[in-house]
């Protein structure tokens, strides 16, 4: 006992506040969501950002070749949105069809993108980021350099 303070009372009473506190993170970590709460997130993914990001997809941006079938470029847009000079894609404008390398698989034809951006809209649209699905299964993969969409 220092002066009139028993400061081992108080060392005891920190002690539980710390593991109060330690208690409280770790069901923080244990419970953080990830997107639609599909998957509890381990102490390696503390980093890992909730929202999609990627480049702005545009006109002419190319999806993934995938399988047998070629790269592909988008061919709908945006007609008063652009970046870098082309109209922006957006969930539900139309690629191109792409051939097989195989003869005998017909090409994907009447292809659309299927998601797009929960939060950045053109023209009532979710915006096409790389790394965004085509009603094929392939995936955008072009996009611009400087222009990002969560």
């Amino acid at each position: 006992m220092i002066g009139d303070i028993d400061h081992t009372s108080q060392t005891s009473e920190l002690s539980g506040y710390e593991s109060g506190c330690e208690d409280e993170s770790r069901r923080e970590k244990e419970t953080r969501g990830s997107l639609l709460g599909q998957k509890r997130l381990s102490e390696s993914d503390k980093d890992l950002s909730l929202a999609k990001q990627g480049k702005v997809v545009r006109f002419g941006d190319v999806c993934n070749q995938h399988g047998d079938y070629l790269q592909s470029p988008g061919i709908g847009g945006s007609s008063n949105v652009f970046v870098n000079g082309r109209p922006v894609h957006r969930q539900g404008d139309e690629w191109s069809q792409h051939a097989s390398t195989d003869p005998y698989k017909p090409p994907h034809i009447s292809q659309f993108l299927l998601e797009g951006s929960d939060s950045v809209f053109v023209n009532g649209k979710a915006i096409a980021r790389t790394g965004d699905l085509i009603s094929c299964g392939a995936v955008t993969e072009q996009g611009s350099n400087d222009v990002f969409a969560g």
